[in-house]
């Protein structure tokens, strides 16, 4: 949670429920994996699998189109 409120400079903020109801959900889809968990921890990792690296990579690629499209509107590239 904290991650990702820094990499969004504080502009996403995860409740523990949303958090943990994605990686269910990301679970369920084969999307990840649980590592082993030490024992007596509460810390959990996960691992992206083969097919969680493919729909990564196409989610990726899907939202390069989006902003390209929206550059496009706008009247050409937008460089940051």
């Amino acid at each position: 949670m904290q991650q990702v409120e820094e990499l969004s400079g504080g502009r996403i903020r995860l409740a523990p429920g949303t958090l943990y109801g994605a990686l269910t959900t990301m679970c369920d889809k084969g999307w990840i994996t649980l590592l082993p968990v030490d024992e007596g921890s509460r810390k959990k990792e996960y691992k992206l699998t083969r097919l969680g690296l493919s729909i990564l990579r196409n989610e990726i690629e899907r939202l390069r189109e989006l902003v390209h499209n929206g550059d496009m509107i706008l009247g050409g590239s937008i460089d940051a």
